[in-house]
């Protein structure tokens, strides 16, 4: 079931927390297991959707993130983070 309007923001905020635990402790090669296909994906996929609301925020206030150190990177280099610790997770089990 879908988030009504006036609680969305408050009832995907308690699961982004745990997603970004989540995705914090496989990134510190944290005994959390390894991901299957889906999750790794959808993982990935958030991690890109938090970074484009960032930017879009940013660029309202102003700020253009753009030009910050890092930017270009962090494009190249998240999904391949995430595969990596990933797959060191599969071999710890």
């Amino acid at each position: 079931m879908p988030n009504m309007s006036y609680c969305r923001f408050r009832n995907t905020y308690g699961d982004l927390v745990d997603c970004k635990n989540t995705l914090e402790a496989l990134l510190a090669r944290d005994d959390e297991g390894k991901l299957s296909r889906e999750e790794l994906q959808a993982a990935k996929d958030l991690v890109q959707c938090c970074y484009d609301m960032v930017m879009m925020v940013a660029e309202t206030a102003g700020v253009d993130m753009e030009e910050s150190e890092g930017h270009e990177q962090f494009e190249d280099c998240a999904a391949h983070e995430i595969d990596e610790a990933n797959e060191e997770a599969k071999k710890e089990e």
